[in-house]
């Protein structure tokens, strides 16, 4: 109808806030996460998940692994390897309302670590 104005509603998305936006329900335990940091990262392991909770534990890091070229990056990356660290504190976080999971409210999202030659690492710095 010409003239008509379209509430702004009509154009929501119809999710709704108890659908997650990541698929972070695919973790499961003995994954490894990791968390952005501004220069690096922080890595975490799974050791039991629930529907609205994952229990996790810090990693150690391993041997320093580099990478050439990863994904098309034109700059050599330095990696660490995640190595489980039995002797950690457990952390229970919850699923949160965007569907993601986080070490507390300023944190970045957990997702899965990148794996170079079957190893999951944690992104320490860029060699120029």
């Amino acid at each position: 109808m010409p003239g008509r104005r379209l509430s702004h509603r009509s154009s929501m998305s119809t999710q709704t806030k108890t659908q997650p936006q990541h698929p972070a329900e695919t973790f499961s335990a003995g994954d490894m996460l990791v968390e952005m940091l501004v220069t690096d990262s922080v890595g975490w392991e799974v050791l039991a998940t629930t529907a609205q909770t994952l229990t996790i534990r810090r990693t150690k890091t391993g041997k320093i692994v580099q990478s050439d070229n990863l994904e098309g990056n034109p700059y050599p990356l330095v990696w660490e390897e995640m190595v489980p660290n039995p002797d950690a504190q457990q952390h229970v976080v919850r699923r949160r309302g965007d569907g993601t999971f986080r070490v507390d409210r300023s944190a970045r999202p957990l997702f899965a670590a990148p794996v170079i030659d079957g190893i999951p690492v944690t992104r320490t710095d860029y060699r120029f």
